[in-house]
């Protein structure tokens, strides 16, 4: 490959190193061209993209950034860069795509600059989507006052209830009443 296009190459993966705080490590020896396009448009959805990466040129750019990625970078390998959220969403859609094609080799990556393993990346799939989390801890805030809003107006109720029954039993005797 000539120096120029390996220069182009090196400066394009740098500036991608560079925004990113989340990166996961896909190995895709063995992957299907139909499977990687695939692959692809599962993360495109999320807004995400599948990198192939020549790991000399991603292991210099991503030291150049003080990450040590080298552990991640053996053989054909694919890299996402990504966000807090982003990185959620990645490893959901590599555990569900580790399914359907069983070539597609889980490394791990780094998330927030911490080290995650192959093992991680179930739990960190597990992790409900931002909206749910918000929707838990309002329940879990507004959960308390419902009910004690509810009880209140039980508590309330009752009287207007037995004031009401009084009434149509008044209705009913003076109706039962001779007239006079």
């Amino acid at each position: 490959m000539p120096n120029l296009v390996k220069r182009m190459m090196a400066e394009e993966l740098r500036r991608e190193v560079g925004a990113p705080s989340s990166f996961l490590f896909v190995g895709i020896e063995g992957l299907a061209v139909q499977e990687a396009t695939n692959l692809r448009a599962s993360l495109g959805e999320w807004n995400l993209r599948l990198r192939v990466v020549k790991n000399s040129l991603a292991s210099r750019a991503f030291r150049e950034r003080g990450i040590e990625a080298e552990p991640f970078l053996r053989g054909p390998t694919a890299v996402i860069g990504c966000g807090e959220e982003g990185a959620i969403a990645a490893a959901r859609i590599l555990l569900e795509a580790r399914k359907r094609f069983p070539k597609l080799e889980l490394r791990g990556g780094l998330l927030e600059g911490r080290r995650i393993g192959t093992g991680d990346l179930p739990s960190l799939a597990s992790i409900p989507a931002r909206e749910v989390l918000l929707a838990q801890v309002l329940a879990a805030v507004l959960g308390p006052a419902s009910t004690l809003a509810t009880l209140l107006e039980a508590t309330l109720a009752i009287p207007s209830r037995l004031a009401a029954a009084l009434a149509v039993r008044r209705e009913k005797e003076s109706a039962d009443a001779p007239p006079a």
